[in-house]
């Protein structure tokens, strides 16, 4: 189990690229975007969402670890952020600002 301290991220998008054949291309298409986007994304010019984050440790086949407890306590937050973004505009929930995944 690796620590989280110990991983860069990049090495995590190395060893999934390797692990789909060496090819950027076979990676972004298990990602389901297109290559410029992954290019885009490796070169740091737009940031990795959630999924693709996920998709990228499991293809890569590591284990970190507390990654599981962080990606739950990320999830809480996101809810939390919707509710209180929809009370503070006084949507209800036909007519929300944030939906929450």
């Amino acid at each position: 189990m690796i620590p989280p301290k110990q991983l860069k991220f990049h090495k995590a998008v190395q060893e999934a690229i390797r692990k789909v054949g060496g090819k950027q291309e076979a990676l972004a298409a298990e990602l389901s975007i297109s290559p410029p986007t992954l290019s885009r994304k490796i070169n740091g010019e737009t940031g990795w969402n959630m999924d693709e984050i996920d998709a990228v440790i499991s293809i890569a086949n590591l284990e970190i670890a507390n990654y599981k407890n962080l990606k739950q306590s990320i999830e809480v937050m996101a809810k939390a952020q919707c509710i209180i973004l929809n009370q503070f505009f006084n949507n209800d929930e036909n007519d929300e600002v944030c939906v929450k995944q």
